[in-house]
């Protein structure tokens, strides 16, 4: 059951991460933005499920036409090459997450040795998902070009 702050602290971070989106450094096709640091962020603060929970519901929201995304927004952008990076979040938050916040002998805080190594283990879960959608969808969509 989800509190209140549980909800707020979801809806805080879905909005920097949209802010997040447009801001953004534009190299090649894919553009370097902020979101994957508040994507980080919101599993490193929030733990594994309410991070993924928020990244899931950003998510949601661009799919439903919410222009949230970094191309704008609705269903149509699941075929874009960066929407892997987006299911990617998902994962990304809640790898992180738990990491961060898996028990350990003393409890409590997570050192800085560990928030460092979930945001890495978080990181390559991100950019796992998104490089693999990235070349799946360039290479379905090169061969209905060629045909």
């Amino acid at each position: 059951m989800l509190k209140i702050k549980d909800i707020t602290l979801c809806a805080v971070f879905i909005a920097l991460i949209t802010a997040g989106a447009y801001i953004k450094i534009p190299v090649s096709f894919i553009p370097i933005t902020m979101q994957t640091s508040f994507v980080l962020l919101s599993g490193l603060i929030s733990g594994g499920k309410r991070g993924g929970l928020t990244c899931v519901g950003y998510m949601l929201l661009g799919l439903a036409g919410v222009p949230v995304f970094t191309g704008g927004g609705g269903i149509g952008y699941v075929f874009m090459p960066t929407f892997g990076y987006i299911i990617g979040f998902c994962l990304g938050a809640y790898i992180a997450g738990i990491i961060a916040y898996r028990k350990s002998e003393k409890g409590g805080v997570p050192s800085f040795p560990r928030l460092a190594a979930a945001s890495l283990a978080g990181l390559g879960a991100l950019y796992f998902i998104g490089v693999a959608y990235l070349i799946l969808i360039k290479n379905i969509f090169s061969e209905k070009l060629k045909n």
